[in-house]
């Protein structure tokens, strides 16, 4: 039992490089090398935040966190494959900062692993597109299959082109 937190009601508790539980009331409290692992912290700190969190994820080497608006922050130690979805000149980033290519959408999951993180959102229709330098184009629309074509269909199109 985590003592600190015996008179809060939690909803959710993540592990991973560190340790994060969330309240019913939308607190989150972070412990362990949660922002600089130099200076790992021994009991559960408040990461004051001005909108209410809705959901977290902590990863190997980065966390992040939804806010109730639907808002992606993320934070970590490694920002080697643009996982951290900010500035691509920062290796790491010790506070949550907001995913500048998500501000425009209202995100409800996040999920963090070894080298990525992932959101889910709930508009998800425009077909916009999210380019990072050194991973590639994810849409969010599908590419258009080509019609498949039976056996029967390719093999009559082929005699056709022959004289």
């Amino acid at each position: 039992m985590v003592h600190k937190l015996r008179d809060i009601k939690i909803v959710e508790i993540k592990a991973g490089r560190h340790a994060a539980a969330l309240s019913q009331d939308g607190k989150l409290y972070i412990w362990g090398p949660a922002l600089d692992p130099s200076k790992p912290l021994m009991e559960p700190q408040e990461l004051r935040a001005e909108k209410k969190i809705s959901q977290i994820s902590v990863g190997p080497t980065v966390s992040a966190l939804v806010d109730e608006t639907g808002l992606t922050y993320t934070w970590g130690i490694s920002n080697s494959f643009g996982q951290l979805g900010t500035s691509k000149d920062k290796y790491f980033q010790l506070m949550p900062e907001l995913v500048p290519d998500l501000a425009d959408r209202r995100v409800r999951k996040v999920s963090c692993g070894q080298d990525f993180c992932i959101a889910l959102g709930q508009d998800c229709s425009t077909g916009n597109r999210i380019q990072n330098s050194k991973n590639p184009t994810i849409s969010e629309k599908p590419p258009k299959k080509p019609e498949s074509k039976d056996l029967r269909t390719k093999q009559k199109e082929k005699e056709k082109k022959q004289p």
